[in-house]
């Protein structure tokens, strides 16, 4: 829904506490605050996407690569904790489930496969919209 912050002036909404007209609703990343222009009224909720809310264990699988280049295999590194002679053998064999987890866990690997190119499927489906899967993916608690 909002993907970094976003400031919408509303002129014509009328404040609980004082009355008088011009409130501001504010969106940070899953936070809301609408906000009164005069009396600095205000009040805060937060808001889920649901990509946050998802309790679905998806597999990331990793299409087989027969000819891979050191930058695949660095980035599919920061992936899979494993040496590079292993991570060339288990791509040379077949597709590969590299991660485990919930859709928001799942979406950093799935950014940094997409941001290089790296041909994945993932199981079961799964449906989130770019601007989901980029907001989940800047969470800094997901372990890499």
């Amino acid at each position: 829904m909002y993907d970094i912050k976003e400031i919408i002036e509303y002129p014509d909404e009328t404040c609980p506490k004082c009355g008088k007209k011009g409130m501001m609703h504010i969106h940070h990343n899953s936070t809301g605050i609408m906000k009164c222009n005069h009396c600095n009224y205000g009040v805060a909720t937060t808001e889920f996407w649901p990509i946050q809310l998802d309790e679905t264990i998806y597999s990331l699988i990793i299409r087989k690569i027969d000819n891979i280049s050191s930058k695949e295999l660095n980035v599919i590194k920061k992936i899979i904790n494993k040496s590079y002679p292993e991570i060339k053998e288990l791509l040379s064999s077949g597709d590969y489930i590299c991660y485990k987890g919930k859709a928001d866990h799942i979406a950093k690997y799935l950014k940094l496969l997409k941001d290089n190119n790296i041909s994945y499927e993932i199981n079961p489906k799964y449906d989130y919209p770019d601007n989901q899967i980029e907001y989940a993916s800047s969470y800094s608690y997901i372990d890499i």
